[in-house]
């Protein structure tokens, strides 16, 4: 409820409004379970995409040696094409969120995004490293790092809405107006 919510409501101030906590709860909840399965989705498959690859290797080395260190082996050499492919697909797929809050897509949000950031993937990965990086950091922070925590969740939740805003006005010229008719 809360990213659907902040998505929310980083378009309303990007186009110069207010929104209210209750707007925004409203809208949060009727996008959460959406938002949730193409979450889970999106995680599936990852994680698919990452087992598979480590799996392969595990057993490659399985059968050419057998022994613990063989394994290690094969999961170290896998590890890269399995990091790889990961962060390949949540890059395709890191505007799905703000596209089932503004769009209303929850279907086809994985294929929405991965259109919408053809062209534009190594800028959203530059993206993604330096707020999971800025995250990490601020958790990390002696005494008020759980505070500082909440305040990068919200800005995990506000950098893909602007993102993608900024990207679909880039292909689309769609402008901010046409973008948040959507919730009136």
């Amino acid at each position: 409820v809360a990213q659907t919510a902040i998505t929310w409501l980083s378009f309303r101030e990007m186009q110069g409004g207010k929104g209210s906590f209750g707007e925004a709860f409203s809208v949060g909840l009727q996008r959460a379970v959406p938002a949730l399965v193409v979450g889970l989705a999106q995680g599936f498959v990852i994680m698919l995409a990452v087992a598979v690859p480590l799996g392969i290797g595990v057993a490659l080395s399985s059968m050419a040696g057998g022994d613990d260190d063989a394994i290690v082996i094969g999961m170290l050499v896998a590890a890269p094409f399995a990091a790889i492919i990961a962060s390949i697909l949540l890059t395709g797929w890191w505007l799905a969120v703000p596209i089932v809050v503004v769009e209303g897509r929850w279907l086809s949000a994985l294929g929405r995004s991965w259109a919408l950031t053809k062209g534009y993937r190594w800028t959203a990965f530059a993206l993604i490293v330096i707020v999971y990086f800025l995250s990490a950091a601020a958790g990390s922070v002696p005494l008020i790092g759980p505070f500082l925590q909440i305040a990068a969740g919200a800005f995990i939740a506000v950098v893909p809405a602007v993102t993608y805003y900024a990207i679909r006005h880039a292909k689309e010229g769609v402008g901010l107006t046409e973008m948040v008719r959507v919730f009136e």
